[in-house]
Order: structure tokens, then C-alpha cells, then sequence
């Protein structure tokens, strides 16, 4: 068994098992002959081998790219469009249904289509039953997609259609015409038979490929160019939507479409564009100054950490009888957006502005009335009418509104909870009176504040707004803009700072606005604003205006509010003129219902015990249970007050620079070098109080004094306590005074008309009776009117 074993091995130690082939050198030299031909050609086709398999690995699909880009180029040029397409690789792998790209562009005159890779799975193994092709929820195809970047930069078709119709066509006689894709799909006459196979193809198309999944891991959707100072870009991250058809057995519609998503990180930004700071435009005249707020790159509108949406469309069929109707059996078309955690909106008077410039870029105003929707008729497909959108906030959000005063950045801030929402209605149809847009708001728990020393401002429990805007298919024709305000005990906190404050955002809101009658549109604006459910207005009333502004009921602070249960305001701004001299606004003002003015005093001021002693033992007649007004006072009373304020004023326009030499541009205009000599504004206020129970104390000189001082005199911009006492020094809130346009302080000429119903006065006395409990009243004034 030894001798067995050691024939296993071999002299150098190696195992030799029976089954091996041992070959020696002598054995291969007769192989293996270098200096034939054949030993060359089989190491050439190993090496040719070894190359192909490394191509194909590594190296085929990027010369597949081009030859792809090279076909879907030709085949777009072919159907009209005027694109140039490049692919950096392309790969198919039939056995797994997937086709792999990379670096993927699409770029036309207008927009440029990039992708850094992505695949597409089909999943041809997956069953899928026909009679359930709306119902299934199995996919066959899903897109995957990364670095998903749209920039739209130009619309030569609508600039095109524009000079064509100016007669201008031969501007653009060197760019090819594309292929109208908004062209409207009408058939002339479509037969039963045609019909049902168009329905049928569809069918099977869906049945095959079940629902689609569409993934995007980044992406972004930017819309400028250089002759633009910004662009808005839209990032989003872990996109992930479902597309489906469901049925839809309501009316003439073939199917719905449904789109359902969601994604990540979500932010809509205004950033400057580079080309333009570098070389700007010599024709350019609008506003191109550095933002008020950039973090991250641009000016942030919308920021999310997580974004659902749900979107519906009807697949439109044919009308069978008649003509499509605009008001019955309407085609679905709607979607619904709703905002998750750390939701902000900001906006303010500079991204306005540059919301205007790409808005006239891209929708250029055609300068002619509108052309009327033709309905569909009999045998045409039918069109869908408008489009509504929802927007929800499933958590609590913000908005700010950002603007510039001087060289110091100020804000509006709003924080409104979960529940709040916003529908728009966007029509797609022209009738013979025009459109209408309506927006709808509902804003619920609304606290707002503002960047003044005083933060507090506004609060309430339900904000509701509704906007109807009527356009008129003549171009320059009469606008109506209805506002409608509702609020659920609202609460308002007014110091004379909030009045330079608003002016301010105003004024620089309108600042670069120029005046052109080419532009020229006559509107109207009309608001109506109702105060429901309580409503509560607080004036501080310090001695010349030194406020604490850390929180309204300190002992440093003494207020006034004015309370009531409804109120409501109505007023409208007419701009019917191009640069009218005067323009005339009427406020209409009526609060009703348990109308209070009651004070509050802190306790170390010396009014507190005189006037709380007063009331806490006076007799029933004049008592107001002071312990449930929480220290306030109430000091009158009636159930109606009505206020009408007609408001004259000569609006300012800014000179713009001309383009006409100097000694062309002069003026015959007047210069005014004081105040004086202007024609002052006017403003008549009349006010109608009913019948009113007054509380006679020494408190409510003292609150008029304060007031006059506070709202109306030197006393009207407030100082912080607070400051004061650290040493520091506040900067002035109007700004420097403008020596050079004395237009800005025009004299105002005032009437008052003053009526009042019947009053009842009470003083309190206090009762040197020892055995006595109460203080003693006596009516000190009685009046039936006052006018």
C-alpha cells in the first residue's frame, strides 16, 4: 500500500492523482510550434477575444449612445421638431426587460433636457388580466431617473405668432419653424367604428404596461436666461409618482389619468444670473438689484421638507350631441398639493418684481383682444375648461414678506397652523365677456408680527379671503379685482410705526413701477373686510410713546382697546385715468354689537388703586366685572358706531430718465420749493356714534392727551424702554427727510363731522359714609344729540 500511495507523487513533491494529465515540455513541442503560422493566428483571435469581451463589457454601449442619439435626432426632424439629441451610452438587456443610459441631452431653441443616467425596467413576466386594465395594481414599467435637470429659456413660437401678426414674420425668417404642440386635436367627423378602436388600442396599451412607476432620486426645473437679472429654479429630491388610468363613467369622457406623488427637500428660489451681472442689457429697464434675503443660494419662495401632490385629468372623448357645455358635465381636471414639516413661503416687493419680468418675458402681452373659445362641436374632442388647484398645509407653515428701508432689511412675518389651505381657479377658455380667476383662502390661527421694535400685530382664529378677478378679451379693457376679508376674532395691535412701516413696503413695492400709457390698464380694486365673532383693536398709550416692548401687559405699558362683536370695512381703489391729478377713495367703516372702549393699567401705576377702588364698590349700575375683563377697565359703551372717511390725494410718479437728448427734455412744469405753496390733499371724516353709557374718571383725559401725542403728534414714533436703559441708541424709522421732493409733504386739509346720539354720563365719588360699602354715582351729563 505504500508503493500505492508514493506513485502519487511525483520528485518535486507534487500530488499526482490518477486522473491527471501530466504533460511535459518534450509533450508540448510538438503542440506548441512558434514558428508556424497557426500558433500565431489562434494567440491573435485569444487576444481579439479577450478585446471583444472587454468592449462589449465596458466600451459598446457608449458607441451604441451615439448611434441612438444619432436615430431618435433623425426621427424628431421627421416629425417637425427641431431638437439635437446626444446620448453617452446606451445599453439593453433583454433578458432583464432594461434599458440603461447616461449623460442624456435634448436641446431645442427653447429648452435644454439633460439627465446624468437612468434606466428603464419593463417587466414583461408580470400577468396582468384584461378584464381588470383600470383595476390592477401591478406595474410593468418603471422609469428611474438621476441628475434630472429642464431649463427653459426661450418661447420663439408665441414670439414668432406675435411677428407674424405685427408683420414682422421676416425677424425670424433665419430660425426653423417648429411643430405647434398646442395645437388643438379636433377631429372633423369621427365615425362609431373609429372611435371604438381608438378606445380599444388604448386599452391594450394599459393592459400591457398595468400603471407606471416614475422615480427621480434629484432633479431640478430652472426657467431664464441671460437677458433676465434672475432665474427661478425648482430642487426636489426623492421624487416618486405612480401614473395610472382609471375609469371614469361620468359623461363623454373616455378615461381620468391620475398622478400620484411625492418628493423631498423641495425649494423654488429666484437666483441671479451670472450673464446678466456681467453684461447687462442696454435696453434693460427694470429692476436688477442684489435680493433682500439669500441663504443657500438665491432668494428661497417656497421651502418644504416634504411635498405630496395628487393629480387628476380627463381623458377627453368626443362630443356625441350638440356642443360641449360650459357649465354641465365639466372634464376633471385638478390637482392637489399638500405641504408636510418645515414649510415656509416668503415673497416680497423685489421677487414681484422679477416675478413680472419673467412673466413678460415668457408671456409676452399680445397688445390685441382676445380671440373667443370656439366650444366643440359634434364629432370633435372635446376640451377641458379650467383648471383647479389646491394647496394644503399639513403642518404648521410660515410667511414672510421681505422688503428693504433704507439699507435694513425688514419683514412681515405670518405663522398660521395645520388645517390652513388655498384654491385657485384657473379657466382655459374665452368667452365673450372674458374669464374670471377666484382664489380662495383659509388661514387658520394666524399670528403675525413685523420687524419693528413692537413686534406684535395681528392675530386671529380663521382667516378667510376670496379673490375674483374679471379680465375683459380687450386688452387694455377695465379690470375688476373683488377682495373679500373674513375674520374670526381678530385681535389688532397698533402703533404709529406700523403706519410708516406698511407706507414703506408700499412704496418700495411700486418704486420701479413705470409709468407708460402703452402699459396702461384702467382697474378697479374693491374690498370688503368683515370682523366676525369679537374683535379687539389695542392702542398704547405711554406717556410720550415709551413702551416696553417685551410683552404688551408689563408695568411700563398702559392700553386702550376697542372691542366690539362684528365689524365691517369697505372701500375701493379706482384707477380709470392714466396719471389722474387727484384720486378720490371712500372707507366706509360700521362696527356693532357690545362697542367697548376699555383701559389697562399696570399695577404700579398711580391710577390703578383710584380707579379699580371706584369700580370694584360702586353700585350695580356702573359695574363691568372687572374681575373677567382681567384688570381692564370699560370705560363707554354703545351698540353702533359708523365712519366715513372720503380721501382726495395727489399721487407721486417717479421721472424716469428720458432717451431724448437733454436740450430736448426740458419742461414748462412749475417747480414748488416749499410745501406751502402745493395744493393740499383732502380729507373729510364723518363719524355717527348711537347712544353711549360713559364712565366720567380723570383716566380718560389722560388716555386723549396720550393719544393726540402718540398717534397724531411729535410723540408718534415709539422709543423701547428697554433700550433706553442699556444705553443704546435706536436709528431713525422714517429715514433722512428728502429735501429735493417736497411733493412727499403736502398740506392736508381736514373736516370733521361729528354726531352723536344720546349720552349718559356717570362720575364716580367716593362715599366718606363710614357704614357705607359703595361708592356713590350721580349722572353729570345728559345729552340727546350732539352734532
Amino acid at each position: 500500500m505504500n508503493s500505492t500511495l508514493l506513485s502519487f507523487w511525483e520528485g518535486n513533491g507534487s500530488i499526482m492523482l490518477p486522473g491527471d494529465i501530466n504533460l511535459r515540455w518534450k509533450d508540448y513541442r510538438e503542440i506548441v510550434q512558434p514558428d508556424k503560422a497557426s500558433f500565431w493566428v489562434m494567440l491573435g483571435s485569444l487576444l481579439l477575444f479577450i478585446i471583444w469581451i472587454v468592449f462589449i463589457t465596458y466600451y459598446m454601449s457608449r458607441v451604441v449612445g451615439p448611434i441612438v442619439a444619432f436615430l431618435l435626432t433623425r426621427l424628431a426632424h421627421l416629425k417637425g421638431y427641431d431638437v439635437e439629441i446626444s446620448v453617452g451610452s446606451f445599453s439593453i438587456s433583454l433578458l432583464a426587460g432594461k434599458i440603461m443610459f447616461r449623460d442624456f441631452r435634448c436641446m431645442s431653441q427653447n429648452f435644454l433636457f439633460c439627465c446624468n443616467d437612468g434606466w428603464v425596467v419593463f417587466s414583461y413576466w408580470n400577468y396582468i388580466p384584461v378584464a381588470h386594465v383600470y383595476k390592477s395594481n401591478i406595474s410593468r414599467l418603471h422609469i428611474s431617473l438621476n441628475g434630472l435637470q429642464l431649463h427653459v429659456y426661450n418661447r420663439l413660437s408665441k414670439y414668432r405668432t406675435l411677428a407674424r401678426f405685427f408683420g414682422l414674420e421676416k425677424l425670424f425668417a433665419s430660425v426653423k419653424e417648429e411643430v405647434d404642440i398646442n395645437k388643438e386635436r379636433r377631429y372633423t367627423y369621427v365615425s362609431a367604428e373609429e372611435e371604438l378602436e381608438w378606445h380599444k388600442s388604448c386599452d391594450n396599451l394599459w393592459s400591457l404596461i398595468g400603471y407606471i412607476r416614475f422615480d427621480v432620486s434629484s432633479g431640478r426645473l430652472i426657467a431664464g436666461n441671460a437677458l433676465l437679472p434672475s432665474m427661478v429654479v425648482c430642487s426636489f429630491e426623492n421624487y416618486a409618482s405612480e401614473i395610472s388610468l382609471k375609469e371614469y363613467g361620468k359623461g363623454e369622457d373616455i378615461a381620468l389619468l391620475s398622478i400620484v406623488g411625492s418628493t423631498e427637500n423641495v425649494r423654488i428660489s429666484l437666483v441671479q444670473c451670472n450673464h446678466f451681472t456681467k453684461k447687462k442689457p442696454l435696453n434693460f429697464n427694470g429692476r436688477c438689484d442684489q435680493p433682500p434675503r439669500t441663504m443657500g443660494g438665491g432668494f428661497a419662495i417656497v421651502q418644504t421638507a416634504h411635498l405630496n401632490f395628487f393629480y387628476s385629468q380627463s381623458i377627453p372623448g368626443f362630443v356625441k350631441k350638440g356642443q360641449q357645455s360650459a357649465t354641465e358635465n365639466l372634464p376633471v381636471w385638478e390637482s392637489v398639493w399638500r405641504f408636510d414639516k418645515n414649510t415656509i413661503f416668503s415673497y416680497g416687493p423685489w421677487a414681484d418684481a422679477q416675478r413680472v419680468q419673467l412673466y413678460e418675458f415668457f408671456f409676452p402681452p399680445e397688445y390685441r383682444d382676445s380671440e373667443v373659445t370656439i366650444m366643440p362641436k359634434e364629432g370633435e374632442r372635446r376640451i377641458l375648461l379650467s383648471h383647479d388647484m389646491r394647496i394644503s398645509l399639513w403642518n404648521d407653515a410660515v410667511i414672510d414678506i421681505w422688503f428693504m428701508r433704507e439699507d435694513e432689511l425688514n419683514a412681515l412675518h405670518l405663522r398660521v397652523k395645520q388645517g390652513s389651505s388655498l384654491d385657485l381657479k384657473m379657466p382655459w377658455v374665452t368667452t365673450e365677456k372674458g374669464f374670471e380667476t377666484v382664489l380662495r383662502c383659509c388661514f387658520l390661527f394666524v399670528e403675525s408680527s413685523t420687524s419693528l421694535a413692537y413686534p406684535k400685530f395681528f392675530q386671529c382664529e380663521t382667516f378667510r379671503l376670496t379673490l375674483n378677478v374679471f379680465y375683459p378679451r380687450v386688452f387694455n379693457g377695465h379690470q375688476l379685482w373683488k377682495y373679500a376679508v373674513k375674520i374670526n376674532k381678530g385681535r389688532l395691535w397698533i402703533v404709529w410705526d406700523h403706519k410708516r412701516f406698511f407706507a414703506d413696503l408700499m412704496n418700495e413695492w411700486v418704486s420701479d413701477s413705470i409709468v407708460d400709457l402703452f402699459k396702461f390698464i384702467p382697474y378697479t380694486w374693491e374690498f370688503e373686510v368683515n370682523a366676525m365673532d369679537n374683535f379687539e383693536i389695542t392702542l398704547l398709550l405711554n406717556d410720550h410713546n415709551w413702551i416696553d416692548v417685551s410683552t404688551s401687559l408689563s408695568a411700563e405699558n398702559h392700553l386702550a382697546a376697542i372691542i366690539g362683536k362684528n365689524m365691517t370695512v369697505s372701500f375701493a381703489l379706482h384707477v380709470l385715468e392714466f396719471c389722474p391729478r387727484t384720486i378720490t377713495t371712500l372707507y366706509e367703516v360700521s362696527a356693532y354689537h357690545g362697542l367697548a372702549l376699555r383701559a389697562w393699567l399696570p399695577s404700579e401705576s398711580p391710577f390703578y388703586s383710584v380707579v379699580h377702588s371706584l369700580l370694584k364698590y360702586a353700585s350695580s349700575q356702573t359695574k363691568n366685572s372687572s374681575a373677567e375683563l382681567q384688570d381692564w377697565v370699560e370705560l363707554w359703551r354703545t351698540e353702533k358706531i359708523s365712519l366715513l372717511f372720503e380721501y382726495t390725494h395727489h399721487p407721486l410718479y417717479s421721472d424716469q430718465p428720458s432717451d431724448l437728448p437733454l436740450n430736448n427734455t426740458k419742461t414748462a412744469a412749475k417747480e414748488h420749493s416749499t410745501p406751502m405753496t402745493l395744493s393740499p390733499d383732502q380729507l373729510l371724516i364723518e363719524i355717527d356714534i348711537s347712544n353711549s353709557d360713559i364712565v366720567l374718571v380723570g383716566l380718560i383725559i389722560r388716555l386723549i392727551i396720550d393719544l393726540k401725542n402718540n398717534y397724531f403728534g411729535l410723540n408718534d414714533e415709539l422709543t423701547d424702554v428697554g433700550r433706553c436703559k442699556s444705553g443704546s441708541t435706536s436709528s431713525p424709522l422714517y429715514g433722512n427727510v428728502i429735501w429735493d421732493e417736497c411733493e412727499r409733504y403736502r398740506p392736508l386739509s381736514l373736516r370733521l363731522c361729528l354726531r352723536v346720539g344720546k349720552i349718559r354720563g356717570l362720575c364716580l365719588v367716593q362715599n366718606l359714609s363710614v357704614n357705607s360699602s359703595t361708592s356713590e354715582f350721580k349722572v353729570l351729563l345728559f345729552f340727546s344729540h350732539i352734532f
